[in-house]
């Protein structure tokens, strides 16, 4: 990933362990044009750390605090940025090595493995999944399927969509998504009662 920060490019990545800075523990690190977050910092809590050290570049570069009248427009300009090379999700699947894709191949089915939550990481089987059936996709012209799962620990609903296999199966490759939605109490036919001690 890589953020423009007035006419300066800076590329993200993470290091793979704890990052230190004058023996001090860091979320994050500027090295030249390199900013790394440390390997330590949950993936829920990247964007933070990446604004943060974003703003501290633009205060750096400007020679002076932020204005609160300058944040809006920073921010917009970094989320822009962001949401152009995949938005968070990419983020949060940044590694060592660059962005961790478990994608298949477009016209093969995928191997029967489930998924995991974007957001907190949890594991789950592919019998979690909910798979609709194939439709055509209009844009692209392309069968696709759409794919869900439920997070407890997270109370979102997880979707997103995948090329069809031309068997009507799900192909492993997203294409759109995963976005995330709060899950309504019962909509899985969960049952949670209040009760009075």
């Amino acid at each position: 990933m890589r953020f423009k920060i007035d006419a300066q490019v800076y590329s993200v990545g993470v290091c793979p362990g704890p990052l230190t800075r004058d023996g001090e523990p860091r979320g994050a690190a500027v090295h030249g044009r390199e900013l790394l977050v440390s390997g330590e910092v949950p993936s829920l809590d990247r964007l933070a750390v990446l604004i943060e050290q974003l703003m501290m570049i633009w205060e750096g570069n400007a020679g002076v605090p932020m204005p609160r009248t300058a944040f809006a427009a920073f921010f917009v300009n970094v989320h822009r940025q962001l949401l152009a090379q995949g938005g968070e999700p990419n983020l949060m699947r940044l590694g060592a090595d660059g962005v961790v894709d478990h994608g298949g191949q477009p016209d093969h089915g995928a191997e029967p493995v489930g998924c995991e939550c974007g957001r907190c990481g949890t594991k789950f089987a592919v019998g979690d999944i909910t798979t609709a059936g194939p439709e055509l996709d209009g844009r692209t012209g392309r069968m696709v399927v759409r794919r869900s799962v439920f997070c407890e620990f997270c109370n979102d609903l997880m979707n997103w969509t995948e090329r069809a296999t031309p068997a009507g199966t799900p192909s492993g490759h997203v294409v759109v998504g995963p976005f995330y939605a709060k899950e309504q109490a019962g909509r899985q036919g969960r049952i949670i009662c209040d009760v009075d001690a």
